[in-house]
């Protein structure tokens, strides 16, 4: 924690993972630190690199999905069907839609681009060939290389815009090299007053705690209250689950192929939230909280029980690995399928109507494997 209460924050890149879908925490920040006023931003290079990660994911996607239409189209060929169209991607198109869809989520949650700014070039060469940390050596083959360049041009932008603008800030982030003893020598040379936070939930932690008391326990019954409506409408989620997650996502690290996800059963709720009242009708400090009716959001964290067929792959290998030491040809695995349950973290946002006591009519707008 800061000596002094935050009134900025900036963002590292890590910490908008996937966007422009926003992660349950990353929310939970933005919803604190607007309610408590706390300015938002992050560096033009965290813009950069969040458009490069989403090009290159769906390019990825893409190309799976290529090789498994040529798979099909060969399948199909064989008893004389004619090839499903292609499948062709627009990068440009996706570029666009992604700039837009970008600045309309900057804009509606409150985040700004802090220009890139940072030292003398000779400066930053200086630094890598020393390896002043955000600057780091890495083993390649028998030499070792240095990265971290645009780490260093993050927190040198942050640097450059906190000296002219200087205020409490904190530096969220989920990379351990911002908190090198190095990197805090050049924060406090520079005489900034600067926290680097390495998780979502200290800073989270903090804003929570700067929120008035009564206001907070006004907000925390409201989260029992919205427990108690998710916990006593299981059975309803569980048959919506199936309809509205991405089953492609269920089963990740299991060492196997998932084919056919039979049923859903939470097992466990972790956590459970309700959205920030409007802060126009109730602003920061006001002396109590008060829920108006209507319809409310529901963030809840679930332990989910899948129920699924899959084609184990770890199966093909030793296949493999048999048939390169005997000589003899692989057999294929298609057929070696087996049932498992698999527990996974889903992250869900429901819909409520709230009347002023109770929540009732709850909807499953969303499920995310975590």
């Amino acid at each position: 924690m800061t000596g002094n209460a935050i009134s900025r924050i900036y963002f590292d890149s890590n910490c908008a993972f996937g966007w422009p879908a926003i992660s349950k925490d990353l929310h939970w920040v933005i919803i604190l630190a607007r309610w408590l006023s706390v300015e938002l931003y992050w560096p033009e290079a965290v813009d950069i690199e969040l458009e490069a990660q989403f090009l290159r994911d769906i390019k990825e996607e893409a190309d799976k999905l290529t090789a498994g239409q040529k798979r099909i189209v060969k399948r199909l060929r064989a008893v004389d069907v004619d090839p499903l169209r292609s499948f062709e991607m627009d990068l440009a198109l996706a570029t666009a839609a992604y700039s837009r869809k970008t600045e309309q989520l900057k804009a509606d949650l409150g985040i700004r681009t802090v220009p890139t700014s940072g030292p003398d070039l000779t400066d930053f060469v200086r630094c890598a060939a020393n390896r002043i940390r955000p600057f780091e050596e890495i083993p390649r083959g028998k030499r070792h290389a240095v990265t971290g360049f645009q780490d260093a041009v993050i927190l040198s932008t942050i640097m450059a815009h906190l000296s002219e603008h200087t205020c409490p800030a904190g530096f969220a982030t989920q990379d351990s090299v911002f908190s090198a003893p190095a990197v805090k020598d050049q924060i406090r040379d520079r005489g900034l007053d600067l926290h680097v936070y390495e998780r979502l939930q200290d800073l989270s932690d903090e804003l929570w705690e700067r929120v008035a008391p009564s206001i907070r326990d006004g907000w925390e019954e409201d989260f029992r209250k919205a427990g108690e409506a998710v916990q006593s409408n299981l059975a309803l989620i569980d048959a919506a689950l199936l309809n509205i997650i991405d089953q492609g996502e269920i089963g990740r690290g299991e060492l196997a192929e998932v084919v056919l996800v039979r049923r859903a059963a939470i097992k466990k709720v972790t956590s459970v939230r309700t959205e920030l009242p409007d802060s126009r009708s109730m602003p920061p400090f006001s002396a109590g909280f008060n829920r108006k009716p209507g319809v409310t959001k529901i963030e809840a964290s679930v332990w989910v029980d899948f129920d699924a067929t899959v084609r184990p792959l770890l199966g093909g290998l030793v296949s493999m690995l048999v048939a390169r030491t005997t000589g003899q040809s692989a057999q294929p695995d298609e057929d070696k399928l087996e049932d498992r349950r698999i527990f996974q973290t889903v992250d869900l946002v429901l819909e409520a109507e709230f009347d002023g006591k109770h929540y009732r009519q709850l909807r499953l707008a969303s499920a995310v494997v975590k």
